[in-house]
């Protein structure tokens, strides 16, 4: 049993079928209900040798890596990770922003993009959508946008896949549609029998080395998002 407030975890929970995923993203009007539990600890919490104590010195720092060969570098206070798809998922929560004004108009959405947030991967009957972009705080009626993300090039099975998820999301009108981000995309040709409510946004990072490791907010400051 759980109070109302967290029924979107038993839902997830539900529609994968066990316990497969460790944690759930709240969305804002769950988290204004429980925005007022407890107080914070920080105003209670001393430490000793304050002058001396910084935060910076347990700051774990991740690097990414693009290209095939091992980092060879030997520092503790980080760990190199290939790059892959949750790491562009992260990227994109942040930088999906820069473009919501030009996809709002595209989907004819009279909301501004302060009104919405972006939110991780939610389950659905048929699958997992990436990223979910919904409003903050909806009156009456919500709008909703699932993106899919690839970081390769997407094929016509990918567009397939995304209108399933519509199919199974679209919930009185309130789906404004979908948004497939990838590397590269195929020749609209192939994409002609596909009767499709999806805008296609291409990803790059601007003057990257595959060579050379990159911290987070490197690659976010690198990251571009092109409208197709």
């Amino acid at each position: 049993m759980v109070r109302p407030e967290f029924a979107y975890v038993a839902e997830d929970l539900l529609l994968r079928g066990g316990y497969r995923k460790t944690h759930f993203q709240a969305d804002a009007t769950t988290l204004s209900y429980v925005s007022t539990l407890g107080t914070s600890p920080h105003n209670s919490i001393k430490y000793e040798n304050s002058d001396t104590f910084k935060f910076s010195d347990l700051e774990f720092v991740p690097k990414t890596l693009f290209s095939n060969t091992d980092s060879d570098y030997e520092d503790s206070n980080y760990t190199v990770t290939k790059f892959n798809e949750n790491i562009l998922q992260s990227l994109l929560k942040r930088k999906l922003n820069s473009i919501l004004k030009d996809v709002l108009r595209y989907f004819g959405s009279d909301k501004n993009p302060d009104e919405f947030e972006i939110l991780s991967e939610k389950a659905l009957s048929r699958g997992f959508i990436d990223l979910f972009i919904k409003l903050k705080h909806p009156i009456g009626k919500n709008q909703y946008i699932l993106v899919e993300v690839k970081n390769r090039k997407a094929s016509s099975k990918d567009f397939e896949q995304i209108t399933e998820y519509i199919k199974d999301f679209d919930k009185e009108g309130e789906l404004l549609g979908g948004i497939v981000i990838a590397s590269d995309f195929p020749s609209r040709g192939k994409l002609d029998t596909l009767k499709l409510n999806i805008l296609r946004v291409k990803f790059f990072f601007r003057n990257l080395d595959e060579s050379k490791e990159y911290c987070y907010q490197d690659l976010l400051d690198k990251l571009e998002l092109t409208i197709v």
